[in-house]
């Protein structure tokens, strides 16, 4: 059976009658050309992983409907034979990742400026002193899982998750001119804190990709219209500690005065919860608002928070609500 990648130029998998895997790299009719931005196109897989590890095997099938998949010797990274296959199947080296069990891969990636995602056995993380990534047991290995360490490593943002009319994606340091527009309405400077000058917004943003987004995977996120993708706000969750020892995330939003009244914020609220349960499988939100915001409290009190306590934080008196995601 030969399975394709799609716009891929090479053959992924050939599997004979006695179910043995045997990889080939075959040129395909046509080349693409990509004018997309930078995305990851091509998963490189040590060859003779390929050949000893059925899990390894079973992920590959699912994940070739998808992304391509290059079969690499160890000799080809060393020597730098690998450009030749990049090239025939129709990548850069901006557009793969190495997958690998051991380190001396890790090693080899990294000496070529290559994303990589080291795997093993559970318990295993030890035997990957050099890797940035581990996946503790590839049977659970996703193509998204795959996606998010390459973005990661290219400082690419996460696309969160997506709505009806919304696109929820990590901020940029070029989202920082809309920001700055949407914090002039008056009815957002009455209840936010201003933001930086743009150059030193710029600056926290690229800290804040660095020091939250890759540390804890949640923060504050970027809301995009998904028709003719115009910036309308941010919504997140916030890790927090509270002056009176609760720790937790807490939901804030914002969003741009001319959009408001239009159910985008429930719209992104109710999507960035479902995350945390299905994806951040957290325990509870908390939200802290302002006494004199009535209007962001009923959002609250719709999205399914109660009120638990009054509270000085930040310097400011607040109410802070709490919605227990797990009874």
């Amino acid at each position: 059976m030969v399975l394709l990648a799609p716009n891929f130029r090479i053959v992924i998998i050939l599997t004979d009658e006695t179910g043995l895997v045997k990889w080939e790299s075959v040129a395909t009719k046509g080349k693409k050309e990509y004018n997309d931005p930078m995305k990851l196109r091509g998963i490189m897989v040590p060859d003779e992983a390929i050949k000893n590890d059925n899990n390894l095997t079973v992920f590959l099938h699912k994940a070739v409907g998808e992304i391509g998949v290059i079969p690499i010797r160890r000799e080809e990274l060393k020597n730098g034979e690998y450009m030749q296959l990049l090239t025939e199947a129709g990548v850069t080296p901006d557009e793969v990742l190495l997958l690998c069990p051991d380190n001396e891969y890790v090693l080899l990636a990294k000496s070529i400026n290559i994303p990589v995602l080291a795997y093993g056995e559970m318990g295993g993380c030890h035997h990957f002193p050099d890797a940035d990534y581990v996946m503790e047991g590839i049977q659970h290995l996703t193509v998204r899982d795959v996606i998010r360490r390459y973005e990661r490593q290219k400082h690419l943002p996460w696309t969160i998750t997506e709505t009806d009319r919304l696109i929820i994606r990590e901020e940029v340091p070029s989202d920082v001119e809309r920001l700055c527009e949407i914090y002039q309405s008056p009815s957002i400077k009455q209840y936010l804190e201003p933001l930086f000058e743009p150059e030193k917004e710029r600056e926290y943003i690229e800290n804040y990709y660095k020091y939250i987004y890759s540390f804890f995977e949640y923060g504050v996120w970027h809301l995009e219209l998904k028709e003719g993708h115009i910036s309308i706000g941010r919504a997140g969750l916030t890790p927090k500690s509270y002056e009176d020892g609760v720790q937790g995330a807490e939901l804030g939003y914002v969003i741009d005065e001319a959009y408001q009244g239009k159910g985008y914020c429930m719209e992104a609220c109710r999507a960035i919860i479902r995350y945390a349960i299905e994806e951040l499988e957290m325990g509870e939100v908390y939200c802290l608002i302002r006494p004199d915001n009535v209007h962001s409290q009923r959002i609250c009190e719709k999205l399914g928070f109660q009120y638990e306590k009054d509270i000085f934080s930040e310097g400011k008196n607040m109410k802070r609500y709490i919605l227990k995601l797990y009874n």
